[in-house]
Order: C-alpha cells, then structure tokens, then sequence
C-alpha cells in the first residue's frame, strides 16, 4: 500500500471517530449525523483517488491497518472506535470507487 494513503486514512479514522461519537449524541435527523457521515464520505473518496488498487482498512489486533501497514498513532488516540468496530465484529472496511452518502 502506497505512503501517499496513509495520510487519507488517518483522516477517514478520524472521521469515523467524530461520526461515531455524532451518532451517540444526537437523536436520528440531527444535521450534525448527516455532516458527519459526509466528513466520513469525503475521506473515503480522497483514499480511493490516491490509489490504483482497493485501499483496505484493517482492524486486527487492537489496531488499524492500511493494508499491512500499522496505524499506530490512530490505535491509541481512537481505542474507543476500535473496541466498538472489534465488539461488532468488523474486521476490515473496503473502499471502492462509486462511495456515496
């Protein structure tokens, strides 16, 4: 997996963090829900235009993974994010072109 990507991922990690922690605030038709999955959207396109492949984030280990690259940083700052997506039984999230709201 390209360097170039591992910026974008960070972002769309932080993100997702923020849209999380929108959805457990605001009641469903909150406009802060529908921002956030935007900012969510936004951050999912940047990774799949920067790359001629299929960015995959992995979350394995008690960790976030561009493809076999670890995302140190983004594991300790968001454990919330990934205990939630390990409690759900998520381990991979694959970005495809065409990504809409």
């Amino acid at each position: 997996m390209s360097d170039v990507l591992i910026d974008p991922a960070r972002e769309f990690i932080r993100a997702l963090s923020a849209a999380h922690q929108t959805y457990i605030l605001y009641p469903a038709g909150h406009p802060d829900r529908r921002a956030a999955v935007r900012g969510c959207v936004e951050q999912a396109r940047t990774l799949v235009s920067g790359s001629s492949d299929v960015p995959v984030l992995f979350v394995a280990r008690h960790g976030f993974y561009l493809g076999s690259t670890l995302l140190a940083r983004e594991a300790l700052a968001f454990t919330r994010l990934l205990n939630v997506l390990e409690g759900a039984g998520i381990e991979a999230v694959e970005f495809l072109s065409g990504i809409s709201e």
